[in-house]
């Protein structure tokens, strides 16, 4: 099976552990799909190889391991985005850092683990 990675929030977080996974040689860029809003400064990625998106939704779609690596304050309004195009064979990696983890039990968070209940895998880096 192809693996395909969605990195969702493409900022430096998430720039950095993909710049970090090409390096040690195991993937090749075409294995991302990077999300960003503003697509111009990805630009260099999809250059590189790299399919770029500012479509959380697609690039889930497409995708058996997704990483959330987006602000804190914004991850309420992009599960909401993403979670009906989410499944139950996709890994769920969480690379969002705070101090106030309340983020990991707010309401769109434990939809989407009620959703797919023990079948979702969840994994909180």
């Amino acid at each position: 099976m192809e693996k395909k990675i969605a990195i969702i929030g493409a900022g430096n977080l998430g720039t950095s552990l993909v710049k970090g996974l090409v390096d040690s040689t195991n993937y090749q860029p075409s294995d991302f799909i990077l999300t960003r809003r503003s697509l111009d400064k990805l630009a260099s990625y999809k250059v590189e190889g790299y399919a770029i998106t500012s479509n959380n939704k697609e690039a889930i779609g497409s995708a058996n391991i997704v990483i959330l690596a987006v602000l804190p304050q914004k991850i309420d309004v992009v599960l909401e985005e993403i979670s009906s195009s989410m499944n139950d064979k996709q890994l769920i990696i969480s690379l969002i850092s705070s101090e106030d983890q309340s983020c990991l039990i707010s309401p769109p968070f434990m939809e989407l683990k009620s959703k797919y209940d023990s079948s979702l895998n969840l994994s909180l880096l």
